[in-house]
């Protein structure tokens, strides 16, 4: 390219005349020159930074709303993840509760049972206890009857539990009452 410009080194012709691979080089490089004089001149377009900067535009405004989609997908997918999981602990926590509802039924009827079975006949029992029972009864007919309205409501099992868990309480309070502080007569 030197020799060609003519700036090379008088070594420089020497060895073109005897190398024919820098020949060949400079006689394409040649013939490249030639091509690229005989393209018209081109002139940029009037507007072609203002097509330019708009079409720069464009591609972020596609990047940033590509990047908003992702950024709505992932929120989707984590309120999906949320509910889910969510739910799982609902209805894991609504079966516990559920649970343990069945087993206060199964203790309020056990001591229903042995409150029937108590032999209460032939025994006194003191005024104070006679109260103390009549009260005990008097309370686990509110809670039966608050149990009834929750039950036609649909009250949460939350509701639910906590009113077997008074009438167990009561259930159990009643059956110690009376077959504790009973006195037989004669004794």
């Amino acid at each position: 390219m030197a020799w060609r410009d003519g700036e090379a080194a008088p070594e420089t012709g020497a060895h073109l005349d005897g190398c024919p691979q820098c020949r060949t080089a400079l006689a394409e490089l040649d013939t490249l020159r030639e091509h690229l004089r005989a393209l018209p001149p081109a002139e940029p377009p009037a507007d072609g930074w203002v097509s330019l900067q708009a079409g720069l535009a464009q591609q972020r405004h596609s990047r940033l709303l590509a990047r908003c989609g992702w950024a709505a997908a992932a929120a989707m997918v984590f309120f999906t993840i949320s509910v889910a999981v969510r739910g799982g602990i609902e209805a894991w926590e609504e079966a516990r509760l559920n649970r343990e509802t069945k087993a206060l039924v199964a203790e309020s009827q056990r001591l229903e049972s042995i409150l029937r079975s108590a032999d209460t006949s032939g025994r006194v029992t003191s005024a104070r206890t006679a109260l103390a029972i009549a009260d005990l009864e008097e309370r686990i007919e509110v809670v039966d009857a608050r149990l009834a309205a929750a039950q036609r409501e649909r009250r949460s099992t939350r509701d639910v539990l906590d009113l077997w868990q008074q009438r167990v309480s009561l259930l159990d309070n009643l059956a110690s009452a009376q077959t504790s502080r009973v006195a037989y007569v004669g004794l």
